[in-house]
C-alpha cells in the first residue's frame, strides 16, 4: 500500500485525517514474543487447520449450483465454498484499490519522495578535527 514511502512520508500521510500521525516516532516497538506465546499461536493455527480440514471432509458430497436458463454446475460442496470465499476476497481487494491509490497520491502531494540520495561528504584528511584548532 505505502511501499517506497519513508517513515516521514507515512507520518505526513497519517495527518490527512483526524487521527494521530502514523510515524515511527509515535509508535511503541512490539514486544518480543515468548516461546510459550509462539507455541500457543501455532497450536491455535493447527486447531483451525484441522477444524477446516474436518469440515471439508464432512462436506465432500456433490452440490449443485443452479444458474439462469436451466444451467447447472455440479461440484463437491467444499470446492464451491472455497471458490465463493476466494472470489469474495478478490472482489474485496479490488474494491479497495481505488482508495489505496487515492491515499498514495495524497501522500505524494503532501511531500514528494526524494529523487536520489545525497552523497556523503568526503572524509577529513586529519583523523581528529579537535587538533586543528589547538585545543
Amino acid at each position: 500500500m505505502l511501499a517506497g514511502l519513508t517513515g516521514k512520508h507515512i507520518a505526513t500521510a497519517g495527518r490527512l485525517g483526524n487521527g494521530p500521525a502514523l510515524g515511527p516516532e509515535n509508535r511503541t516497538p512490539p514486544e518480543p514474543k515468548s516461546s510459550a506465546m509462539r507455541t500457543l499461536v501455532w497450536l491455535l493455527r493447527a486447531l483451525l487447520f484441522f477444524t477446516l480440514f474436518a469440515f471439508a471432509l464432512n462436506n465432500s458430497h456433490d452440490a449443485v449450483v443452479r444458474w439462469f436458463f436451466g444451467h447447472e454446475w455440479r461440484a463437491p460442496q467444499v470446492i464451491i465454498v472455497l471458490l465463493a470465499f476466494g472470489l469474495g476476497a478478490a472482489f474485496g481487494v479490488l474494491a479497495m484499490v481505488p482508495a489505496w491509490w487515492r491515499h498514495r497520491r495524497a501522500a505524494q502531494r503532501i511531500e514528494p519522495l526524494p529523487a536520489a540520495p545525497t552523497p556523503a561528504p568526503d572524509a577529513p584528511t586529519t583523523p581528529f578535527a579537535a587538533h586543528q584548532d589547538g585545543v
